[in-house]
């Protein structure tokens, strides 16, 4: 017998519980996510989450295996992170820092 395809577990569905009340914004870098969070969260006195805030500490903890992706970036200068690679190019898991897809 095949299990449901949106069937959830319980660690999935734990997580769907305790996360019921955080928001997402997600876009590319420099595109202002963090600003328009912080004009969210202010009248309603939301705490922000910035991963711009987080990444230095995240970085300094990854090492190549738990991380290969990021450490491929942190190798890149700025120009080869973000100006000579086409947008295909940085969406391809394998290539670029894409995440990749899970059934």
């Amino acid at each position: 017998m095949r299990p449901k395809e949106h069937e959830e577990t319980a660690d999935a569905a734990s997580l769907r519980a305790r996360l019921q009340d955080v928001y997402w914004i997600g876009g590319g870098s420099g595109g202002g996510k963090s600003t328009i969070a912080r004009r969210i969260a202010a009248p309603h006195g939301l705490h922000v989450y910035a991963t711009d805030d987080a990444m230095p500490d995240h970085a300094s903890r990854s090492t190549p295996e738990d991380a290969p992706y990021l450490s491929m970036c942190k190798t890149m200068n700025m120009d080869e992170r973000w100006m000579n690679r086409s947008p295909e190019t940085m969406l391809e898991p394998s290539t670029g820092f894409g995440a990749r897809a899970s059934a």
